[in-house]
């Protein structure tokens, strides 16, 4: 179990450099304004890549989590709900006072602040802190 877990940690962080460098390459591409070919297959291969990004690192929380005791499985989640209301409503009254007018603001942002707050040391969590917080 162990080796799995140190082989899930260690894929984990190289597509998170993967994801590090790809978004600064498609940065440089997009400030540049001329996308040739190579750039164009660049980008439709960098948005296919994140959604599988996202489903991975759900999937690694998903995982992860379940060896967490309830108690803290709902600690986070309720959190999570917390801040992903919070992030909600200042987008909507930012969006209300900049645009002057209300209309409902966009999901993805707040949730994956909201996420990335609550849930970012889980998906890098290795056995041995696990193992920690079940004994304590």
């Amino acid at each position: 179990m162990y080796m799995n877990k140190k082989l899930l940690t260690t894929v984990t962080r190289i597509i998170w450099i993967l994801f590090t460098i790809s978004t600064i390459i498609t940065i440089f591409i997009l400030f540049k304004g001329t996308i040739n070919s190579f750039m164009g297959k660049f980008l439709n291969g960098y948005i296919i890549f994140i959604f599988f990004f996202l489903f991975y690192n759900g999937f690694v929380t998903i995982l992860n989590m379940s060896k967490l005791k309830w108690d803290e499985i709902r600690k986070r989640l309720l959190r999570f709900f917390i801040l992903f209301s919070i992030f909600l409503a200042v987008n909507f009254v930012l969006t209300y006072l900049i645009k002057g007018k209300a209309n409902i603001p966009g999901l993805s942002t707040p949730f994956g602040f909201a996420f990335g707050i609550t849930f970012m040391d889980i998906i890098f969590t290795k056995e041995r802190n696990n193992k920690k917080k079940l004994n304590s």
